[in-house]
């Protein structure tokens, strides 16, 4: 029996160094990603480092990651020097130098500037991200474009969809989005701005400015004490 490019089947079984084994691996690799058009002999050298190895595999999987939908063929432009980690892309371009993942989700119309990193669980729709522009963990950018050097906290998003229309969120370059900042579209944040940590923010905040929309903070001393007390008096009453 023949398992891939001729290696018989009793070689599976039979002991041997483990840089045979490699081979075998490396080969039934190659095999399953030509079976699905990627076909690059160039890249898959016999080199010793299996780690390397498994590198350019994943390299090429991403450059060349194809999908096949009816008629329409949806291909994702991966820039030099990039990584994608364990990552979504749908008909999207990242540039030169970015960093992606891992786990997040690059919906169609997303542009990533040279140096853009979309973090841990990210996903973004009909965006494009400027360049040196970081989001890096727990957001949803949904029809924006973010200027150059501007950082979005985790957990922001961007409402875009009132249940009828679409909405665009503009921000400018060198912007700080606090974290947990609901932008509400349509809304632009102008350069240099920023926006204070857990906002709803629904006006535009002008160049340099800082957006709050957010209840003022009020603490009640002896509260929790008083509260104790409560539950307890109650307790007491019960067991009467």
């Amino acid at each position: 029996h023949v398992v891939a490019d001729g290696w018989p089947q009793h070689a599976l079984d039979r002991p041997g160094p483990i840089g045979g084994w490699n081979a075998l691996v490396r080969r039934l690799r190659v095999a399953a990603l030509q079976r699905v058009g990627i076909d690059r002999p160039e890249v898959f050298p016999e080199v010793r480092d299996e780690r390397e190895q498994l590198r350019k595999l994943s390299e090429v999987v991403a450059a060349m990651h194809v999908l096949q939908r009816g008629n329409r063929r949806q291909r994702e432009g991966i820039g030099a020097d990039s990584r994608v980690w364990y990552s979504v892309l749908r008909q999207a371009e990242v540039g030169p130098d970015c960093q992606v993942g891992p786990y997040a989700s690059l919906r169609p119309g997303t542009v990533l500037g040279r140096g853009a990193k979309l973090g841990t669980f990210v996903e973004t729709k009909n965006t494009v991200v400027g360049e040196g522009t970081k989001v890096p963990h727990l957001s949803y950018m949904g029809d924006a474009t973010i200027g150059a050097g501007s950082n979005i906290g985790a957990g922001s998003i961007t409402c875009n969809y009132d249940g009828f229309g679409k909405y665009e969120t503009v921000i400018g370059d060198g912007v700080f989005i606090g974290s947990d900042t609901m932008l509400v579209a349509p809304v632009t944040i102008g350069d240099g701005a920023m926006t204070a940590a857990g906002s709803a923010i629904t006006h535009d905040v002008e160049p340099g400015a800082l957006g709050v929309a957010r209840g003022r903070q009020r603490n009640v001393p002896g509260f929790v004490q008083r509260l104790a007390d409560r539950y307890r008096a109650r307790g007491s009453e019960d067991r009467e």
